[in-house]
């Protein structure tokens, strides 16, 4: 799957010390979201411009390296599906 560029600034984020959480504004849509730690780092990789799916595996296990690559592909693919849902990104083909 190859992910459209965002544009670096494209969302805004903030992380609450106090919480697991990441409140995401987007600054296209004026949508704000709630998402996990890990979805939001997900989100930050993606922010570097368009890459396959299988680099943004590669990305997340620099930032969880105990985790086994299975995990983070189904990770990966099964929140970029998520994003797409929710509007956050849009990707061109499935299956990279």
């Amino acid at each position: 799957m190859l992910i459209t560029d965002l544009g670096a600034q494209r969302y805004h984020f903030w992380r609450f010390s106090s919480d697991s959480e990441v409140v995401v504004f987007d600054l296209r849509t004026g949508a704000t979201h709630v998402l996990d730690e890990d979805s939001a780092d997900l989100l930050v990789c993606l922010q570097e411009g368009a890459m396959p799916s299988s680099v943004l595996v590669e990305k997340m296990q620099l930032v969880f390296p105990e985790t086994p690559q299975q995990e983070l592909e189904e990770f990966v693919t099964n929140t970029l599906a998520e994003f797409e849902m929710l509007g956050l990104l849009d990707t061109t083909g499935w299956g990279a």
